[in-house]
């Protein structure tokens, strides 16, 4: 595990010139492709070979070697990135637990998630979101409803079971794609609609993005969102794993600008989004010029600060 720490810190963090001239593909005797750079196999952080059995997704792979100039960018590689997830598999998880993942991502989709102010945003939530919702609901036998409250209602067993149901006909390497565009685009529903082809990327991007393309049209680039909010957020103190992490900052971020008006609100909606993902007992604090100093269990820290202004303590203990 260290190792793989290493290494991933090493492969995103540090720039190298680029080092090969050719970038070719070769197919295995397992009929697999594998990515050549000047006839030298590529390799994994943990020194995997790189082998995929679609050819397509290998040349895509090749070429964001083939697309790098002096200076290899690689954070801009996401297909590479992903390829290296899937065959280290640093973490060991299970299908069950990349399931769990997706499924934990459903109460809080932005796609149930309702606003009811302005009014006319409502109408354009519900016109876009609408669809597909009645979708994602028929298509997985499930009774997700949209909510407009504060806490989001319980999700019936029935329908968990139906979606965990379906999910696990995904196989390792779908699930763990299908994971990564659910945390990009805050929405496991959005992310299924676009892998079975029901909207373009386009369009899902547009849908995932409604409420901060609302903004922009009335109020113009000036009128902050959950976006403007995480980038001008910096981190304090933190000792949580990184996957945890990055969804403890996403939370707070959509959190603090959903609810600007009440930090009470805020953390409340913050408290029940971590006790759902990953279990009790969370405490949450948010406010402006306030210190730091709680008793808290190990791994289960994070203190940020949004727009040098705002203060986010969030720590678990007695759990």
């Amino acid at each position: 595990m260290n190792a793989y720490k290493f290494s991933t810190v090493r492969w995103l963090s540090r720039d190298i010139k680029r080092f090969y001239k050719d970038v070719s593909l070769a197919q295995s005797s397992h009929f697999n492709f594998e990515i050549l750079l000047d006839r030298r196999k590529l390799k994994t952080p943990l020194g995997h070979v790189v082998s995929v059995k679609n050819e397509a997704l290998a040349q895509a792979v090749a070429n964001e070697w083939r697309s790098q100039n002096k200076v290899i960018k690689r954070h801009d590689m996401h297909l590479t990135s992903f390829m290296y997830e899937v065959i280290d598999n640093a973490l060991k998880q299970t299908k069950d637990d990349l399931v769990n993942s997706i499924i934990s991502y459903l109460s809080t989709d932005t796609v149930c998630c309702r606003v009811t102010d302005p009014e006319n945003f409502l109408v354009i939530q519900n016109d876009n979101w609408d669809p597909i919702l009645k979708w994602f609901n028929e298509e997985f036998m499930c009774s997700i409803p949209a909510h407009y409250e504060i806490i989001a209602p319980e999700i019936s067993l029935n329908s968990l079971s139906n979606f965990k149901a379906q999910l696990l006909n995904y196989n390792r390497e779908g699930l763990v794609a299908l994971l990564a565009m659910t945390k990009s685009l805050k929405s496991c529903i959005i992310a299924l609609a676009l892998s079975r082809r029901v909207v373009n990327v386009d369009e899902a991007v547009r849908l995932s993005r409604l409420e901060e393309n609302f903004q922009t049209e009335k109020w113009g680039k000036t009128m902050p969102s959950a976006h403007s909010h995480r980038n001008l957020m910096h981190i304090r103190y933190s000792d949580m794993k990184k996957d945890m992490r990055t969804d403890a900052i996403d939370l707070c971020t959509f959190a603090c600008e959903k609810y600007s008006g009440s930090n009470e609100v805020a953390a409340k909606v913050i408290k029940e989004g971590m006790d759902r993902r990953f279990g009790p007992s969370w405490h949450v604090v948010v406010g402006e010029g306030f210190g730091m100093d709680v008793s808290h269990d190990e791994d289960y820290l994070l203190y940020i600060i949004i727009k040098n202004v705002i203060g986010i303590c969030v720590w678990r203990s007695g759990a």
